[in-house]
């Protein structure tokens, strides 16, 4: 196989973004811990209203409904605005880039193992094309 090779120089950005899955499983986290203080702070007493007492671990289940969604909130809008800010610290770099383009040999001749082959998604789509065509 005979290849060539198209060299360039183009210019690239370099950017630091921050991860948001790591900043909203921060605020997962910070959430849970809120609802923990919140709960051992909170009082158990009766209601006046249903005549009830809540115990401490339905209490902790019902403020989870609560802080860990503002938490995962409060973790993306940190990650966003470290990305915005960070954005002043963009580096733009000039970087070699290089196409190799493989054209096949003349006196080759095409094998099984050469043979360019489909998906196997494509292969299911013509599968099940096949099965309604005779059903």
């Amino acid at each position: 196989m005979s290849s060539s090779e198209t060299p360039q120089t183009v210019e690239a950005t370099v950017r630091h973004v921050p991860r948001y899955g790591v900043f909203m499983g921060i605020g997962v986290v910070l959430g849970v811990i809120a609802a923990g203080i919140l709960t051992f702070t909170g009082s158990f007493e009766e209601s006046q209203a249903l005549d009830v007492v809540y115990p401490p671990g339905q209490v902790f289940g019902f403020l989870l409904l609560w802080t860990v969604p503002i938490g995962i909130a409060l973790g993306g809008v940190v990650a966003l605005i470290l990305e915005r800010t960070g954005r002043r610290h963009d580096r733009v770099v000039r970087v070699d880039r290089e196409t190799i383009i493989e054209a096949p040999d003349e006196t080759e001749t095409p094998d099984a193992e050469s043979a360019p082959t489909a998906s196997p998604a494509v292969e299911a789509d013509v599968d099940r094309e096949l099965r309604r065509e005779r059903d």
